[in-house]
């Protein structure tokens, strides 16, 4: 499973590379736009949410309207062996981060109440929910310990068929890609 998991890794990594700047502005648009429709989040007082780099989903433009509407918006710290906490983020964001994301400055440490919203990221998602991380099992483990509503964001481009799953693996309860919003539980 890990072998497999690897390999789809790269695969979808390439993928990524490959895609045209024009389609990942505009599926990012696409994704933010949809995030926001969802009567979800218009109620959520609270957001779990990360930080994107690279070419991940960009979730900037989310984290600052979220912020604008008066919403609490928690970012992940993540530490060594998959250890994960989410702090409020208050503007300002350290540059120096684990793994080089950057995260809240001067946050308080959140233990979000059952129910909480939570935006998850991902390599690539698959029709079910499953989502193929970046390898490091935080976001499957903080998951396994908290019961929230996960919302995935993802691109239509990079959806699987199938991705492989063991017991550990956690499906988001909503995926969000630029042309849909599918509600899985």
């Amino acid at each position: 499973m890990i072998f497999v998991k690897k390999e789809l890794r790269k695969v979808v990594r390439k993928r990524i590379a490959e895609l045209d700047e024009a389609y990942v502005a505009a599926s990012d648009r696409g994704i933010y736009e949809n995030v926001l429709a969802l009567d979800e989040v218009k109620k959520a007082e609270l957001v779990l949410l990360y930080y994107s780099t690279g070419r991940e989903v960009d979730t900037h433009a989310l984290l600052d309207e979220l912020y604008a509407q008066g919403k609490t918006v928690c970012l992940p710290i993540c530490q060594p062996k998959g250890v994960m906490s989410f702090y409020t983020y208050s503007g300002k964001l350290s540059e120096d981060g684990f793994y080089g994301i950057p995260e809240p400055v001067g946050g308080i440490k959140t233990d979000p109440a059952p129910g909480t919203l939570m935006i998850v990221p991902a390599l690539a998602f698959d029709g079910r929910g499953y989502r193929l991380g970046q390898g490091g099992g935080y976001y499957d483990r903080y998951l396994s310990t908290h019961e929230l509503l996960t919302v995935g964001i993802g691109r239509e481009e990079l959806l699987l068929d199938k991705t492989p799953t063991s017991k550990y693996d956690m499906p988001v309860n909503i995926l969000v890609t630029e042309k849909k919003t599918a509600r899985l539980r």
